[in-house]
């Protein structure tokens, strides 16, 4: 064999390790998936969707209305169109896809943009990732700690602007929730009032208490409204330590989208709380993300576990399993259908939230 041959040899065994390797362009994407948030939240910054919500604009026409460079907004929107958040038409302009104007357009009914805001504000939060893991605590403030139910009305845009998407997850989720004719029903943790108003459009005759942080009662309010439901709703100012309700007042109690954010201690004293304010037979109704009851990972809800080790001190996604504890330990018992989904080891979910619900015996708690 000559030492050319060799040689080719050589180069080709030195190529063949790369061109057999693994294709990195997953790894790649991920790892510059920081910058299509920006984008999104740069284009929400600058009112890009509402302006060409109007009509479709070329770059420079869209530059000169939201008063940018004409290079950078061209390549701004360049960049949307590449993410699918907007297209472009035969005569070379810009125009909002029917999923951007629904959900992006600033003061629509469908407006999610102060919810994307508002988890982007987390962007510095995600910047100590590392510390966190090592340590297995964010440190958060009192006045920063997405887990502290009296501060949800500082963050409207997780707690309340996401309605849009909300509703729809709720009212499939409660289509076969009883509740008695002329029934009282709090909603514990209202935000917009998606859960309770949609256990109001499947029954005509229940009213509802609305109890919340000020601030998210005033859009809960709006939306009632929007339902034409206002005759049938009350609002509450929240106190989370001891809700200001009495004893066996209600017929059915919800409590909704909360517990992952203040973890296991708190989550017994709400479930009790919700139990002392049910009549007998009275029901409670719990809807949360879970830890997937396998023990092995199921995005996104492992990147929602991991998002409450950032964002709060004591939140995690519990398991089905411990939520059943909590309604024992509070005297209520699962319904057949949630202990036979359990003994199953199914879970009955809508989208990632689960929903469980408990009675209160005739005894009482």
């Amino acid at each position: 064999m000559t030492s050319q041959h060799t040689g080719v040899l050589a180069e080709a065994e030195a190529i063949r390790r790369y061109l057999d390797s693994p294709d990195p362009a997953d790894l790649l994407a991920l790892n510059f998936g920081f910058a299509k948030a920006r984008v999104l939240d740069t284009a929400l910054e600058l009112g890009v969707f509402t302006l060409l919500a109007g009509k479709p604009r070329n770059a420079a026409e869209a530059a000169e209305a939201l008063g940018c460079s004409p290079d950078g907004t061209e390549r701004l929107l360049a960049a949307l169109v590449e993410l699918g958040l907007l297209a472009t038409t035969a005569a070379g302009h810009y125009a909002v896809t029917p999923a951007s104007e629904t959900y992006l357009v600033r003061g629509g009914a469908g407006d999610l943009g102060q919810h994307f805001i508002e988890v982007m504000r987390q962007w510095e939060r995600w910047e100590s990732l590392a510390d966190v893991v090592r340590s297995g605590s964010s440190q958060r403030s009192s006045q920063d700690d997405l887990g502290n139910l009296g501060a949800r009305g500082a963050h409207p845009g997780l707690f309340a602007e996401n309605f849009p998407f909300a509703i729809r997850l709720a009212y499939q989720a409660l289509d076969r929730v009883p509740v008695p004719a002329g029934g009282r029903v709090l909603d514990l943790t209202s935000g917009a009032g998606e859960w309770g108003i949609a256990l109001a459009l499947h029954h005509s005759d229940i009213t509802v208490t609305a109890h919340d942080d000020p601030a998210l009662l005033n859009l809960t309010r709006a939306r009632v409204e929007e339902f034409g439901l206002a005759d049938r709703f009350s609002f509450v100012s929240a106190n989370f330590a001891a809700p200001p309700f009495p004893d066996a007042h209600f017929d059915l109690v919800i409590f909704a989208q909360a517990g992952r954010f203040i973890g296991g201690k708190a989550i017994g004293h709400l479930v009790g709380e919700c139990a002392r304010m049910l009549r007998p037979g009275g029901q409670i109704v719990i809807a949360d993300v879970l830890k997937n009851s396998s023990g092995k990972p199921a995005p996104p809800r492992a990147m929602l576990d991991l998002s409450l080790l950032v964002n709060t001190r004591q939140g995690r996604l519990v398991e089905r399993s411990e939520y059943l504890a909590y309604l024992a330990d509070a005297g209520l018992r699962p319904t057949t259908e949630t202990a036979r989904t359990e003994t199953a080891g199914a879970e009955t979910t809508r989208g990632l939230v689960s929903v469980l619900t408990g009675v209160k015996g005739a005894g009482g708690v």
